[in-house]
């Protein structure tokens, strides 16, 4: 993502979720990273309830190479429906 999304103001607490994926080699690493930029994972993500809030790849640390990105949610209920949701999409 070019840019760090704030998501709309929200009228309760809503839930973060901080994930991280490891790749296994750069090649994998770059696949992933085509899915989000190219292949439209951001816009599934979007579709199934998901609130983007950055995605980006990881430059130095451990367990490289790996990506990091923070989703919003309106609560525990609306994650665990997204992610249902998500799941059978072709790039779940």
């Amino acid at each position: 993502m070019p840019k760090i999304e704030v998501p709309p103001a929200a009228r309760a607490p809503r839930i973060f979720e901080l994930r991280t994926y490891e790749s296994p080699s750069m090649k994998a690493n770059k696949r992933k990273v085509k899915m989000f930029d190219d292949d439209g994972e951001i816009a599934i993500f979007r579709k199934c309830g998901m609130l983007p809030i950055f995605f980006g790849e990881t430059m130095v640390g451990r367990n490289l190479p790996n990506l990091t990105y923070m989703l919003a949610f309106e609560d525990l209920a609306a994650r665990d429906q997204a992610w249902r949701k998500f799941a059978p999409t072709p790039s779940g």
